[in-house]
């Protein structure tokens, strides 16, 4: 999985978006947790339609139905 943060990360960095990660992939990387379990990637609002495009351009865009007590609306799964 720090294959694909590192992939999405360089992506972000030349578009020039704000950007930081957190939850599971961060624990894990600090050895608080074993597993992780997705990528959480936080950016300011201001680039949210850049990031939209870039996301779109490496994996599919799919609806969140399960987690109702985040804001996000949508998720992205690379394929």
């Amino acid at each position: 999985m720090f294959n694909t943060l590192s992939y999405i990360g360089k992506k972000l960095n030349d578009a020039g978006v704000t950007w930081g990660v957190g939850a599971s992939i961060l624990l894990n990387k600090f050895g608080f947790i074993d597993k992780t379990n997705d990528i959480d990637i936080f950016i300011n609002i201001d680039d949210i339609k850049k990031v939209d495009e870039i996301l779109k351009s490496i994996g599919e865009k799919k609806r969140n139905g399960k987690r109702v007590q985040h804001t996000q609306q949508n998720i992205f799964m690379s394929m």
